[in-house]
């Protein structure tokens, strides 16, 4: 089904019914919390890891935290068990949850929402986990 207009050129948000939206880096600016977050699990540990950590998670944004918490311990030179992994993951959560909330919002995106939340469908779409997220929101 074409739209009618040249290729190469997308129609406005509004002229869609239903939009899904991610939420770190679409509706807040929440990598560099989250960046923060990993940073602060290793509080003890040479510049340099810490570095490739903030490397790492900046540039693999969807990995899970329960992909990245073994890799970095075990860049740091920790034992990676199933419990400490499960340990340092409530942990970042507690962390992010604020960092988060006071992450400020993408330019335009809080407008746009009070803008089209009764003329238009939302869904929010994450990999963060659902009771975190909620309560984010």
């Amino acid at each position: 089904m074409t739209s009618g207009l040249p290729a190469g050129v997308f129609k406005p948000l509004t002229a869609y019914q239903h939009v899904f939206w991610d939420f770190d880096g679409v509706i807040k600016e929440s990598v560099y919390a989250k960046s923060l977050a990993f940073v602060k699990l290793f509080p003890n540990v040479d510049q340099r890891i810490i570095q490739r950590i903030i490397q790492h998670h900046q540039e693999n944004g969807g990995v899970s935290r329960f992909v990245k918490i073994p890799l970095y311990l075990d860049w740091t030179g920790s034992c990676v068990t199933a419990c400490e992994t499960q340990r340092l993951s409530l942990v970042f959560s507690d962390l992010v949850k604020q960092l988060v909330i006071d992450s400020p919002w993408v330019k335009g995106v809080y407008d746009y929402l009070e803008s089209f939340f009764n003329t238009q469908s939302f869904s929010l779409i994450s990999a963060t986990p659902q009771n975190e997220i909620e309560y984010i929101l």
